[in-house]
């Protein structure tokens, strides 16, 4: 039987934004012959409960599933394939997830449950693997004394085995058109909290007075006042707020854009930041996360910023060197580095060595 005729099925409750570009990019450029569960996204913790009932009716070599899935249930429910391998790849973890009050126990045990039930573990980020296993000690510890041995540490339960490999992009070559006149700073990011708007609003403040125009265009829920907010403070230096729906009017944004901005709390890899910065964007990044695995070594530290107060500092540095010409730019060979390391036909063929194993037939 060839690699092609093998058959994975691809599990993920959770199927809806960044998974999907993940899975579908995978499904597109593996070697095997892929398929995806269609789990309904707007019900994905429903559909993550009860994923351990789902009902598979096609043969299947090996199941590729999310932290999101259960597989212990779905094993548990299923004997028929408890000689199937089970590789579980971890988007994120809800451990270093930030919560705005209490945690999502359930979750956190779920993803616990899968790293120790799944043949391999796949994470997207080295932070996102040592997050979860690091923050192992601090959950036990926010548990009733008596459930606190239930949950065991990371050091019995931590594999040599694991493995990382980023979910990367599907852009083609692009092409830089950087705007005339302002600054232009793009935050193309999630409106909720995890991702700090709050910060954006205060940052706005501060630089108001300055050159620079800014595009808010990450998706939104119908709730928070956000741009008449943002128009009170920046009047037309706010020259975009609210989600592009075509794809090539969104790329087209990144293309003029001269700085891409993070104030997240939360990533494991960022996407996001990553095709901004293929677009030419220079980017402007707390000095946590995953974002230092990612772009230190080949972007340097000055892309970093520690506090709102040295984010200003460098925002008002970029204004200036705009109005000399001179502002910053990615280094071609560093970005060509990283589109070739980060492109999704790379990735697929990292992933298919990895699931080759499993299924005993190499590829070539």
């Amino acid at each position: 039987m060839t690699c092609t005729q093998k058959n994975i099925l691809i599990l993920d409750p959770f199927l809806g934004k960044s998974h999907r570009h993940f899975w579908e990019n995978f499904q597109s450029l593996s070697a095997f012959q892929v398929s995806v569960f269609p789990f309904k996204e707007v019900y994905w913790k429903l559909a993550s409960g009860l994923s351990g009932f789902t009902e598979v009716s096609e043969d299947v070599d090996l199941f590729f599933v999310s932290e999101y899935f259960d597989i212990t249930s779905f094993k548990q429910l299923n004997p028929v394939y408890a000689g199937t391998p089970f590789l579980c790849y971890f988007h994120e973890n809800q451990i270093e997830y930030p919560s705005r009050s209490s945690r999502d126990t359930h979750f956190i045990l779920m993803n616990l449950r899968n790293y120790m039930r799944s043949d391999l573990n796949i994470f997207n980020s080295h932070w996102n693997r040592d997050s979860f296993l690091n923050g192992l000690s601090g959950f036990r510890r926010s548990l009733p004394s008596a459930y606190r041995h239930h949950v065991p540490s990371a050091s019995k339960i931590k594999r040599d085995s694991d493995t990382v490999i980023y979910p990367g992009h599907n852009l083609s070559e692009p092409l830089a058109n950087k705007s005339t006149g302002p600054l232009r700073i793009i935050w193309n990011h999630r409106w909720e909290y995890d991702k700090r708007p709050d910060q954006l609003m205060a940052l706005s403040e501060r630089i108001k007075d300055l050159d620079v125009e800014l595009d808010v265009c990450g998706e939104f829920r119908e709730d928070f006042e956000r741009e008449s907010t943002l128009k009170a403070i920046l009047g037309d230096k706010l020259i975009h707020c609210g989600y592009y729906a075509r794809v090539d009017d969104y790329h087209a944004a990144l293309s003029r854009a001269d700085v891409v901005l993070s104030t997240a709390a939360h990533e494991f890899y960022g996407i996001s930041v990553l095709e901004a910065i293929l677009y030419g964007a220079y980017p402007l990044l707390p000095r946590s996360l995953s974002y230092p695995e990612l772009y230190l070594d080949c972007l340097g530290e000055k892309i970093f910023y520690d506090n709102m107060a040295s984010l200003e500092q460098k925002i008002k540095d970029l204004t200036g060197e705009k109005k000399t010409g001179r502002l910053l730019s990615i280094d071609h060979m560093a970005k060509e580095k990283l589109f070739e390391d980060h492109c999704a036909s790379k990735i697929a063929a990292q992933i298919d060595m990895v699931l080759a194993k499993f299924l005993l037939n190499p590829l070539s």
